[in-house]
């Protein structure tokens, strides 16, 4: 694919193609989407005679929220569970400036290899000591993927242009999906005023809201209990409402768009290790 970077003043080129994948993973809060990117970025990573795979995870990183986080969940604010609350221009922009930057690696890997000269004797016997290593040859190109996690990945289309898969951490697979008519549409128009509420939770994703939910209470082992009770109800107040209207809906009709490109997983039932194997095994056959 081909990826253009946008300077300060707007304007954008293309700026190469190259082997680079982009691998985006959505869910909700306390599913383990960041557990998941790391440890995929982790064993994808090859670097061999024949191989090189180098993996990068993009961080979902607070410098892209409009505001910093609340001293405590009670005094959250709800619409920072939705798209209008991050900076979506400066996220798309070094997202594709990374992207970027491994399609000129290649191009450079390509020049260096072209701009080497080998031994001619004839008594070379194609070894070399350590210290003179082979310069990379562009029959092994450094190959890129990108894993990129963000709770709201599907809300900017731009976003949604860079991606090459897509692994879905659904914990609702058993529920029927057409809930979706029960939420408001997805439109800057319409959900500029938008709060998530607990009325728009239908009861059949409840359970799976409870174990996300509680994942996400025990990931910070510091939190009082009266925090931890703040963060309950604003977990079922804002954030899984939110999650059913911003991304798993459009995960599920991206997964009906795009179904060889989407990998959906069980992330109520599945264990990391099964959620890390299956997610591996996806991406190495594309």
């Amino acid at each position: 694919m081909s990826v253009e970077d946008v300077s300060d003043d707007g304007s954008s080129t293309v700026i190469g193609t190259g082997s680079c994948l982009v691998v985006g993973i959505a869910g909700p809060s306390g599913c383990g989407k960041s557990t998941l990117a790391r440890s995929l970025a982790d064993a994808l990573t090859v670097n061999d005679t024949t191989e090189r795979v180098a993996s990068h995870y993009f961080t979902e990183d607070p410098k892209y929220f409009r505001a910093p986080k609340a001293p405590s969940y009670r005094d959250a604010n709800p619409e920072s569970e939705t798209p209008f609350f991050t900076h979506w221009d400066c996220y798309v922009k070094d997202l594709r400036h990374c992207v970027g930057k491994a399609f000129k690696s290649n191009e450079k890997t390509t020049a260096a290899f072209e701009a080497t000269s080998f031994p001619t004797d004839s008594n070379f016997n194609g070894s070399r000591p350590a210290s003179t290593p082979y310069p990379p040859s562009p029959s092994i190109r450094t190959n890129e993927i990108w894993i990129v996690d963000h709770f709201l990945l599907l809300q900017d289309e731009r976003v949604v242009e860079l991606l090459d898969l897509l692994v879905f951490l659904d914990p609702c697979m058993d529920v029927d999906g057409t809930f979706a008519e029960m939420l408001p549409p997805a439109s800057s128009e319409t959900m500029s005023n938008y709060i998530p509420s607990q009325e728009v939770v239908p009861e059949s994703t409840l359970p799976a809201r409870d174990v996300c939910r509680e994942r996400r209470v025990q990931r910070d082992p510091t939190r009082t209990l009266v925090e931890q009770n703040y963060l309950r109800q604003y977990y079922n107040q804002c954030v899984w409402p939110a999650y059913l209207h911003y991304t798993h809906c459009p995960a599920r009709q991206y997964q009906t768009e795009h179904p060889c490109q989407t990998l959906q997983l069980d992330a109520w039932q599945c264990s990391k290790e099964e959620l890390l194997s299956r997610a591996v095994a996806f991406v190495k056959t594309k």
